[in-house]
């Protein structure tokens, strides 16, 4: 049981991310180079915690060198993915995908790799499946490119969530480093490779003050959301040593989604219809889930 109330402790923490890395889209704006900003800062101080917290130490294992700079390259993808998705279609069908990938993929994985399959893990899936699409708006006209985006959000966030069950599992018998060294070396990469991407978006475009001072201003907001999204992904890597990945992503997916309308209100968004259906269909899931 305790697993289980580290999960839902963890979907609260992404919905606490949700919210700072909302604040810091409004302080420093979405475009690009302050999305690749938000990635070259919101690491950092986490980093520093892990390093610490793994014992002040390095382990330099291929493997988990490899899985950070995997890790890297598709956070920050998915971070310009998202920068797309958001200009080229609305936020209810940017959701969509980000949170059907990030369970549906995960699962179809746990499933293929002998996780245990109950009628209510199936239920479970199944009702926060429906919960996500409740969101989509059959009226939105996309672009072809639109919907390229939304695939690869759907099919990048899902591999986050498959990279972290390979590396917690057996199916591999390379040696690793413990979960907090993964973490430190996967916030490293994903920092610099931010700040590669950042900076070469600056070269040809030069900020005036004005934007150096507003990305200052936005920058606690980065650093308080990538510890947050940190710690989030620590007590997954742990959780997946005694969770199945077909049971852990339905209740962070149920869960998120609850915790984010939550949020949500902080900025008076009042909910609608659509998403309190949403947000039913996603707790009963995510109860249905665990059993």
């Amino acid at each position: 049981m305790i697993y289980y109330i580290l999960l839902i402790f963890s979907a609260a923490l992404f919905g606490g991310q949700f919210g700072l890395t909302k604040k810091y889209q409004l302080t420093a704006g979405d475009g690009i180079k302050s999305s690749f900003l938000y990635n070259a800062i919101s690491p950092i101080v986490f980093a520093v915690i892990m390093f610490f917290v793994s014992g002040v130490k390095l382990e330099f294992y291929p493997f988990t060198i490899i899985c950070s700079m995997i890790w890297a390259v598709i956070a920050n993808a998915i971070t310009y993915f998202s920068i797309k998705s958001l200009a080229l279609g609305s936020v209810a069908n940017y959701s969509v995908f980000l949170l059907g990938g990030g369970m549906i993929v995960p699962a179809v994985y746990g499933f293929f790799t002998g996780d245990t399959v109950t009628v209510f893990k199936i239920i479970g899936i199944v009702f926060i499946l429906v919960a996500v699409c409740v969101k989509i708006d059959l009226k939105e006209k996309n672009s072809a490119f639109a919907y390229i985006c939304f695939f690869a959000m759907f099919l990048l966030n899902g591999l986050i969530g498959v990279l972290s069950a390979v590396y917690q599992s057996d199916i591999l018998s390379y040696s690793r480093s413990s979960a907090e060294q993964f973490a430190f070396m996967r916030a490293v990469f994903t920092a610099i490779l931010g700040s590669v991407l950042f900076l070469s978006f600056s070269l040809n475009n030069r900020d005036e003050k004005n934007m150096t001072k507003i990305y200052v201003k936005a920058s606690p907001w980065a650093t308080m959301a990538g510890i947050l999204n940190g710690v989030a992904n620590l007590i997954l890597l742990y959780s997946l040593l005694y969770v199945d990945p077909s049971l852990q992503y339905p209740v962070i997916t149920g869960g998120t989604i609850l915790f984010s309308a939550l949020v949500g209100l902080l900025f008076g968004e009042r909910p609608n219809k659509k998403t309190l259906l949403s947000v039913a269909l996603a707790v009963a899931g995510t109860i249905a889930a665990v059993f």
